[in-house]
C-alpha cells in the first residue's frame, strides 16, 4: 500500500493494492495487471481518497470500498477509483472490470460502481430510490434536493425517479425477537412456579 510513483508494470496476483489517500493516488507509469484473486481497497475520506491513476489498467478480482470513520458523503457525491494518465492518449486505456465488490450501507445510503473506458467511480445512492436527503420517505423535502442540486449533482431524469417513487417508505429493519430480561425473569417465574411431578 501506499502512494507516489511507480515507474514500470505492476502485476497483482494475489494480496491487497491498497493505495493511500492523496490529490493523485498511487500513480503506475506502466501496465496494471490485477488476478481475480487480487483486491483493491480503497478509502473515501472528506478531504481526500485514495486512488490509482494508471497507464493502462486490465481490472479484475474484488473491489473493496471503506469510508473513513464519520464520514458520510451526500447522494450525488461521486469519487473517481481508477484513472488515467493522459485521458486524451488512445494508448491509455482501462479494460476488464472487478468480478465482485464489497461496497459499505450506510446512513441510509449506499454506493454503486459507475464504470466508463476511462474512470471506474462510486456514487453515492439512496437505498430508497428518489430520497434524495436519504430520511427513508420519498417526499417533497426531496424535490427541493434534486432541485439544488439539478445539473450539477442530478440530471432531469432524477425527477422521473423521484415522481415514479414519491410517497415510498423504506421498511424499518427486521426487529429483534431475542426476548428483553425482564421477560426471561417473567417466563423463570412461571417455570419455578409450575408444579413437579414427584418420582417414586
Amino acid at each position: 500500500r501506499g502512494k507516489g510513483k511507480i515507474y514500470g508494470d505492476v502485476d497483482v496476483q494475489t494480496g491487497f493494492l491498497m493505495p493511500d489517500a492523496d490529490e493523485n493516488g498511487l500513480e503506475i507509469f506502466g501496465d496494471l495487471t490485477l488476478a481475480s484473486t487480487s483486491i483493491t481497497q480503497f478509502e473515501l475520506d472528506e478531504e481526500e481518497h485514495s486512488r490509482l491513476t494508471v497507464a493502462t489498467a486490465a481490472l479484475a478480482g474484488e473491489l473493496g470500498v471503506t469510508l473513513a470513520d464519520g464520514f458520510s458523503p451526500a447522494v450525488g457525491s461521486v469519487f473517481e477509483l481508477v484513472g488515467l494518465l493522459d485521458p486524451l492518449d488512445p494508448m491509455m486505456m482501462i479494460t476488464g472490470a472487478f468480478d465482485t465488490m464489497t461496497l459499505p450501507t450506510f446512513d441510509l445510503k449506499t454506493l454503486q460502481l459507475v464504470s466508463s473506458a476511462q474512470s471506474p467511480s462510486v456514487v453515492v445512492a439512496p437505498l430508497l430510490a428518489g430520497d434524495y436527503n436519504a430520511d427513508g420517505v420519498v417526499d417533497a423535502a426531496d424535490y427541493t434536493v434534486w432541485r439544488d442540486g439539478l445539473g450539477t449533482t442530478f440530471v432531469q431524469a432524477d425527477y422521473d425517479v423521484w415522481v415514479a417513487n414519491f410517497g415510498a417508505v423504506l421498511p424499518p429493519p427486521p426487529s429483534n425477537t431475542i426476548p428483553e430480561p425482564a421477560g426471561l425473569l417473567l417466563i423463570a417465574v412461571i417455570l419455578g412456579a409450575a408444579p413437579r411431578r414427584l418420582r417414586r
